[in-house]
């Protein structure tokens, strides 16, 4: 009886999420990630079962009431007044979604964290960075965490780059803060701006003497390559 509710606030739009195909009965998304917008909207997709299932289930609550969002009047879509600029940004970067084909974005996204990744299994030999995901399998096409070693603080790191080129860094979270750095790789950044993030982060590990293993930059320009010689390869078969 259990529903299936995904969180694709940090894949929607980045990678395929078919809700029918999958039984996803309720997804959850937002603005500020793959869709390019500013932080702040939020929305969720609900199939039949999952409405049915919030109707009957009369536990308290007002904003989060979908029977009383999907009401007659406007401004109860809202829960007030509609957040008016969210919208106009969403709807511009559904349009340039729109433009590029969802396909081709997929398939760029899949391009620039293979090549994070292929930096970081470089820089991972010397074993003060390691990735927080195990399994390549399970590391994400929109953002990757690193992991700092004994005597490396990711805070000092962040504020390097931060202040001295101007490429901010996520930071860890929770009890990560200060353990590990984290690498946004999702929406309109392209193959020329991750290699900038990447060259600029190998200079600062040279720079404040954090051990790495050669070449993270170079593996990563070879990955990107490989992959758009692989795509070119198969549109002429198509």
């Amino acid at each position: 009886p259990a529903l299936l509710i995904v969180d694709a606030i940090a894949a929607l739009g980045a990678t395929p999420l078919d809700m029918r195909a999958w039984g996803v009965n309720v997804a959850l998304g937002a603005s500020q990630k793959a869709l390019m917008g500013p932080p702040g909207l939020a929305f969720v997709a609900a199939d039949q079962r999952a409405l049915e299932t919030a109707r009957t289930k009369k536990t308290a609550r007002r904003y989060w009431d979908w029977e009383y969002r999907q009401g007659d009047k406007f401004y109860k879509n809202f829960c007030g007044t509609p957040p008016m600029q969210h919208l106009f940004a969403l709807r511009e970067a559904l349009d340039i979604i729109a433009e590029q084909g969802l396909e081709r974005i997929f398939r760029r996204h899949k391009r620039l964290a293979g090549a994070v990744h292929s930096a970081v299994e470089v820089w991972s030999e010397a074993g003060a960075i390691s990735f927080n995901a195990l399994r390549p399998q399970e590391r994400s096409c929109t953002v990757t965490t690193l992991l700092c070693g004994e005597g490396f603080n990711g805070e000092d790191l962040r504020r390097h780059t931060r202040e001295s080129y101007g490429l901010v860094l996520g930071g860890g979270l929770g009890p990560l803060e200060g353990q590990a750095f984290r690498i946004g790789h999702m929406g309109d950044i392209n193959d020329s701006m991750i290699l900038g993030c990447l060259a600029t982060l190998e200079t600062a590990f040279v720079e404040l003497g954090i051990p790495h293993g050669p070449n993270g930059v170079r593996a990563a320009i070879e990955h990107i390559a490989a992959a758009r010689a692989a795509e070119k390869s198969t549109a002429v078969a198509a």
